[in-house]
C-alpha cells in the first residue's frame, strides 16, 4: 500500500475514482457497497 501511496499514476487514477466510492448508505448499519445490476456481457 506504501509504494501505490507514493505512485504519481495511481494518486492520479484515485483523484479521479474517489467519488465513485463515498458512502452513499443513509444508516451506518446499510450496507456500504451494492453490486449493480450487470448490463454487458462479453460473450
Amino acid at each position: 500500500m506504501g509504494k501505490m501511496n507514493e505512485d504519481p499514476i495511481t494518486q492520479e487514477w484515485w483523484k479521479h475514482t474517489k467519488p465513485c466510492f463515498e458512502r452513499f448508505a443513509v444508516d451506518k448499519n446499510d450496507e456500504f457497497y451494492s453490486d449493480m445490476k450487470q448490463i454487458f456481457y462479453f460473450e
